[in-house]
């Protein structure tokens, strides 16, 4: 039984430590194929004169958040709306 034992834990670490280098490798890929992108981009605009912007992503934090929350109101309002009942009031 021990030996059954140490074969399925040998095997079990075996795995882990492939799926962890399939993972390694992947990020490396990854990383390469953005880093050839840039260096396409950057040596076509060296040929054709233009000089590189940089690349960035504008985010305005303020503005997502007030789309956020406006959206989510609209929608509890609509939600209240729906769940009114008018009634008489008793004395």
């Amino acid at each position: 039984m021990n030996v059954l034992k140490a074969l399925l834990s040998l095997a079990l670490r075996v795995l882990l430590v492939m799926a962890g280098l399939v993972f390694a490798i992947s990020l490396v890929l990854a990383a390469a194929v953005a880093t050839l992108a840039w260096l396409l981009r950057l040596c076509w605009h060296r040929m054709t004169g233009r000089g590189a912007r940089p690349v960035r992503a504008r985010v305005e934090i303020s503005e997502a958040l007030v789309r956020a929350t406006r959206g989510r109101a609209s929608v509890k309002a609509r939600r209240r709306a729906d769940d009114v009942t008018d009634v008489d009031a008793r004395y």
